[in-house]
């Protein structure tokens, strides 16, 4: 063993196997930065000298190492000088001795004993943390305090091998089918571990009798937190915009007496004075809509040929805004019209009047798509605002390439319009703005916070049992104003909307199912037992999410797809 020209540090850990002999193994890493003030250090993970070590006491009866052994990368023993090891324990270029952690502190006693018979500065000799799993593979994974994770057996592991451990489990309940796991998935196990330490807690949410709602906490992957805004975007007054006063009567009535921040941050970015285009991104709830019904029914109440169109992309959401639209503007005497499609039951003559005499038109996109590719666009009339709602839909790989066509051409038809788009999210809104020739306003902060949860099922039994008890605990829950929790369960078809529905019933839990099936009589007669919390919840269809606008305290995502899809982010 000749003399290394490198800084180095000794690690020092009582064989177990050896209960009677001071028989230590013994580990030389080479350092690659080393700060002796501070005490920070990087250093080389497989050390470059394995072997052991024999402490005895000596002809004079002080403790010194007796017998020193290398263990060749064959696994071979080679015996060397004993008295090579005390020339490496003292060398300048051994910046620290390091004693694991995970022998007890009394088995070095007589090794510090003999350090202070060497004046081995006591400052230099240190304690150090190693996965266990790791060691027991010789390898040496040193654990500062915020990863050291505790095992089954308490023993101090790192987060890769109790991810291991936490892996083979799933597996071997059923959870998880294949050796290869879904990126996210890994994460929110590496979450997990993290965050408790402690792999016996992590397992808890495998048991088949687990509850969530008593263990939050362990479900819980990530809070979406409500961050400090500009009080100039808090203060603005509907009383102070630029808007005509019959429209600010009808505002104040519907109790809106001040801008939430995105509308704020909107006027702010000339929606009603310069007519900016603009893609507005904000949360749900955030106040999307609001800014529209600014923009286009100012131009409408000053000049009833500058009308307003506002787009979506299915019926639901359609009929939704239609009737909030009549409900909030009911005394400013404007035509509202719905247009979804070609009726079987009307007269062309008629929806054509229709058509032209309105002063708002919401319309899915498809059906003002139908009007403008048949050459009638002249039966919709002149539009000073257009607004295009859930614009994500470009994204999409089916009907992002028609939306895209259809936009191109409402540009051409309508140049002086002002283009509004709204979206809850976005993965590249400046590539998008841009593409769309508009300004980027954007609020990422929502109006409460958000809780987002993972809960591991091994069946669809266990699923319905997971849904029952948080629903139940929701609608058990009552917020300082007497509002009970209700919840909304988003499943993947229209078959297992019914089915999950079904199941919840028979668990004495009032809830409805909510799908595109219904007639507008019945989703309205739901939607009253909602608002009245006649009902706990409702089960619904992901493709009826951007028509559902119940006030919900719990979503619950049954499945994470649109039919035979899976949801995107966006989405």
């Amino acid at each position: 063993m000749s003399k290394y020209s490198r800084i180095f540090f000794i690690v020092l850990d009582r064989r177990i196997e050896s209960k009677k002999d001071l028989v230590f193994n013994v580990n030389f890493f080479y350092l690659k930065k080393y700060k002796s003030k501070t005490f920070n250090f990087s250093y080389v993970n497989e050390p470059f000298f394995r072997g052991t070590v024999l402490f005895g006491l000596d002809f004079k009866n002080r403790i010194r190492p007796l017998n020193f052994n290398k263990i060749e990368k064959d696994g071979k023993i080679t015996q060397i000088n004993p008295h090579i090891f005390k020339t490496f324990l003292l060398s300048e270029k051994n910046k620290f001795i390091a004693f694991s952690s995970q022998s007890p502190f009394e088995n070095f006693t007589p090794i510090n004993e003999m350090l202070k018979n060497f004046n081995f500065d006591k400052s230099r000799i240190i304690n150090l943390t190693f996965c266990k799993t790791c060691l027991d593979n010789n390898k040496f994974t040193i654990l500062n305090e915020n990863f050291q994770i505790k095992s089954i057996r308490n023993q101090i592991l790192c987060s890769e091998c109790a991810y291991n451990i936490i892996f083979k489990e799933a597996k071997h309940r059923g959870l998880i089918t294949h050796d290869k796991i879904n990126t996210k998935l890994k994460n929110f196990f590496t979450h997990m571990i993290l965050k408790f330490q402690d792999v016996r807690k992590v397992l808890t949410a495998f048991q088949a009798d687990f509850n969530p709602v008593t263990n939050r906490e362990i479900t819980l992957y990530d809070i979406e937190k409500k961050n400090p805004v500009n009080k100039k975007y808090l203060t603005q007054k509907i009383e102070d915009l630029m808007i005509p006063q019959v429209l600010k009567t009808a505002l104040k009535k519907s109790k809106i007496d001040f801008l939430l921040p995105i509308q704020a941050i909107s006027v702010e970015n000339g929606l009603l004075l310069e007519k900016t285009n603009q893609l507005i991104i904000a949360p749900t709830s955030g106040g999307k809509t609001l800014v529209a019904e600014l923009a286009g029914i100012s131009k409408v109440l000053k000049d009833r040929n500058n009308k307003m169109l506002y787009l979506v992309p299915i019926i639901a959401l359609a009929n939704l805004r239609t009737s909030e639209f009549k409900e909030k503007y009911k005394l400013l005497n404007l035509k509202i019209l719905r247009k979804i499609g070609e009726s079987l039951f009307e007269k062309q003559e008629k929806i054509d009047r229709n058509l032209i005499n309105a002063d708002i038109i919401v319309a899915t996109y498809e059906a003002i798509d139908y009007i403008l590719r048949s050459g009638n666009n002249s039966i919709i009339g002149n539009f000073g605002t257009i607004i295009v709602d859930e614009v994500q839909t470009l994204i999409d790989s089916e009907r992002g390439y028609l939306l895209d066509g259809f936009i191109a051409r409402l540009k051409v038809l309508f140049k002086d319009a002002q283009f509004l788009y709204l979206s809850a999210t976005l993965g590249e809104p400046k590539l998008l703005a841009e593409k769309l020739g508009c300004k980027l306003v954007m609020y990422n902060n929502r109006p409460v916070p958000i809780e987002r949860h993972l809960l591991l099922c091994l069946n669809e039994s266990q699923k319905i049992k997971q849904i029952s008890k948080l629903v139940k605990a929701a609608f058990f829950r009552k917020s300082i104003y007497g509002f009970k929790g209700q919840s909304i369960v988003f499943t993947n078809t229209r078959r297992k909307c019914e089915q999950i529905t079904s199941n919840l019933l028979e668990r004495g839990i009032k809830i409805s199912s909510y799908h595109s099936g219904l007639t507008n009589e019945e989703r309205k007669i739901i939607e009253e037992d909602f608002r009245h919390q006649r009902i706990s919840g409702v089960v619904a269809t992901a493709a009826l999410a951007a028509g559902v606008d119940l006030p919900a305290i719990q979503v619950i995502f049954e499945s994470l797809a649109m039919g035979i899809k899976w949801l995107t982010v966006a989405e």
